[in-house]
């Protein structure tokens, strides 16, 4: 059994004796596990959620997934917002399914679009389905824990505070709770009119670069790498952008590279003349954690200031926005 602490699983093990198994936890607050067989992985994995209570698992051995679990009124909760998503899934998963039937056979014909739109509603469905749960639920410890599963990948402020505050005080003293806290907090920060966060970081003769030495000009702040196909897709549109604009804009390239030879050859191939920084840390890049940056290529537009203007503007969204500031 493995807990689900973010960044860092907890294993608890025991030995099943007659079928049955015994395993004793001090948590804080109610917790999601992980269950599997070590000797058997096909048979399956479940998850369990978890109040300090006594709480009942009852499975067959190739059908973890479809266990009995009782004591628990977390577990019942989190089965409840399940029903909901698998049902979505199900449809959603029917809907793909006989879009590629027809695909492969050729039959389409006009049903595209429709197949589409259909496919476009459940998806917003199924969204709405889940931030309504949570905001039905703000005495749950399974809402946090949803929001982290949900939208932790790729947290955006706009959808995370709304659902986050309406929370109960305890809810939020959770360890999940914390976990999303945090992270609300922080993108908070990030959000457009805020100062972006202040950071230096070596370039790669290992002089130190700061943020707020560009003062007095609008900042792209870019995040990329030279493993990032989409990222190398695009640094022709910023050459680009910072021909036309150099005299009033700078660049600034935070890598995500791990090793400094591939780094230095993507810059030289790409021609991206502008600074450029990294501790080669790869997603555990000092900046990028700052900046919350989950994926690339991102980037922050900042003004003379050092205000937070616009985000993840690429190709001609960029261009625009910069000559609307700069007219």
């Amino acid at each position: 059994m493995e807990a689900i602490i973010f960044g860092k699983p907890v294993a608890f093990e025991s030995v099943l004796q007659n079928g049955a198994f015994e395993i004793s936890v001090n948590q804080p607050s109610p917790t999601a596990y992980r269950i599997s067989l070590t000797q058997k992985p096909e048979a399956g994995m479940a998850t369990l959620f978890c109040d300090n209570n006594q709480v009942k698992f009852q499975a067959s051995e190739g059908n973890l997934e479809k266990a009995i679990v009782t004591g628990s009124n977390s577990h019942d909760e989190w089965k409840d917002y399940n029903t909901g998503i698998t049902s979505f899934d199900s449809q959603l998963r029917a809907v793909q399914e006989y879009f590629e039937e027809l695909a492969m056979k050729g039959e389409m014909g006009g049903k595209e679009d429709s197949l589409r739109f259909t496919y476009q509603s459940l998806s917003q469905g199924k969204e709405n389905y889940i931030q309504s749960w949570i905001l039905n639920h703000a005495g749950s410890y399974v809402s946090p824990f949803i929001l982290a599963v949900q939208y932790g990948s790729s947290p955006r402020i706009e959808i995370l505070k709304p659902l986050f505050e309406p929370l109960k005080s305890e809810i939020k003293d959770s360890y999940y709770g914390r976990v999303m806290g945090e992270v609300v907090t922080k993108l908070d920060a990030l959000s457009i009119g805020k100062t972006a966060p202040a950071f230096s970081q070596s370039d790669p003769d290992g002089k130190m670069i700061n943020l707020e030495s560009f003062r007095g000009k609008y900042v792209l702040l870019d995040f990329w790498a030279s493993w990032c196909g989409p990222c190398r897709q695009e640094n022709p549109n910023l050459v680009r952008t910072y021909q036309k604009f150099q005299d009033k804009l700078s660049i600034l390239g935070i890598s995500l590279d791990q090793k400094k030879d591939p780094w230095l050859k993507a810059i030289k191939d790409d021609q991206l003349t502008w600074p450029q920084v990294s501790d080669l840390k790869f997603w555990n890049n000092a900046v990028a954690e700052l900046y919350q940056v989950r994926s690339i290529p991102a980037n922050y537009l900042l003004d003379k200031e050092g205000k937070i203007i616009a985000k993840n503007l690429r190709g001609p969204d960029l261009e625009r926005a910069l000559e609307q500031l700069l007219k």
